[in-house]
């Protein structure tokens, strides 16, 4: 087995400490420059398919608003659905007679 240094500890003996800064808040003050490549080319794509289809149908797509919600709107999730309903006679019969006939 080999007992060398460990990495974590840089092989100084200790471990490896990160630069101490004056200024706690000097590391976060630099300010990077972010370049703007524009919109993804996928998304690009996507909006401008969308735009002849609204022009050739003569249709503005609008999704997200009360309006679009309400118009729709799925009714079945305003139902109550009972999961766990009584089974009739005829029902509980067979089970009962399947039960019978498996002992």
């Amino acid at each position: 087995m080999n007992m060398g240094s460990d990495p974590i500890e840089g092989g100084l003996g200790g471990q490896y400490m990160l630069p101490k800064y004056k200024d706690p808040l000097a590391a976060k003050d630099i300010d990077y420059f972010v370049p703007n490549f524009g919109p993804d080319t996928e998304t690009a794509a996507t909006m401008n398919s969308l735009a002849i289809a609204e022009k050739q149908l003569d249709h503005k797509l609008i999704m997200g608003t009360d309006d679009s919600k309400a118009k729709w709107h799925n009714v079945a999730k305003d139902t109550l659905y009972d999961y766990a309903p009584e089974l009739d006679h005829d029902t509980k019969t067979t089970w009962k007679n399947m039960e019978a006939s498996e002992e």
